[in-house]
């Protein structure tokens, strides 16, 4: 998957079959492959949101599962994905610090700078989620690249504004006002806004 849907909560119904197509693949005919083989051959075309998804909004359910695929398949390229997805059952089941850290794993070990951008984003997300605005603010401004950067830059800066550091989020809405994303106009009225106060 390349993009993280917010909050999946498929039917208990639709679940069933997607983890039933899981379990077909990894434990079917494919039972005689080495794990990182059966994991290559996962339907992940078909089933792009499978490790997303909370059975009926179970995340605790969810994290004990992605847990089992961690221990199952060590040291696998698909790993980020299992810590990313599990970094969100925490995240949505209100276990901040742990999400911080799964987050924080899953872009250590992705294999490549997208999926690597969105789970920093989602490490400094968790951060401000958890009320750490400096922290969160230091790791939005690892997002240098890709399709986050600019909405990192601006989460960067309001983190920045609530740890009262009011003069760094200006340096930051003025590099943003710069930016070709056509975001430029917005970060320039939210830098009028914070000069003016």
């Amino acid at each position: 998957p390349t993009m993280m849907p917010k909050d999946i909560h498929p039917s208990p119904k639709m679940f069933d079959y997607w983890r039933r197509e899981l379990e077909r693949v990894m434990y079917g005919a494919q039972l005689t492959m080495a794990p990182d083989q059966r994991w290559r051959n996962l339907p992940w075309d078909d089933v792009p949101t499978l490790l997303y998804v909370s059975p009926a909004g179970d995340d605790a359910a969810a994290a004990r599962e992605y847990e089992v695929l961690l221990q199952s398949f060590p040291g696998h390229a698909l790993d980020a994905h299992v810590l990313e997805g599990r970094g969100w059952a925490f995240l949505r089941l209100g276990r901040r610090t742990e999400a911080v850290g799964l987050f924080a794993r899953a872009a250590q070990v992705a294999s490549n700078e997208t999926d690597r951008a969105r789970c920093v984003f989602k490490q400094a997300d968790a951060l401000a989620a958890d009320g750490r605005f400096d922290e969160a603010a230091t790791v939005y401004a690892q997002v240098t690249n890709g399709p986050l950067r600019v909405e990192a830059g601006f989460h960067q800066a309001n983190a920045l504004l609530r740890s009262n550091q009011p003069a760094a989020a200006a340096r930051v809405y003025r590099r943003l006002r710069r930016s070709d994303s056509g975001m430029g106009a917005e970060a320039g009225l939210r830098l009028a806004a914070l000069e003016a106060s």
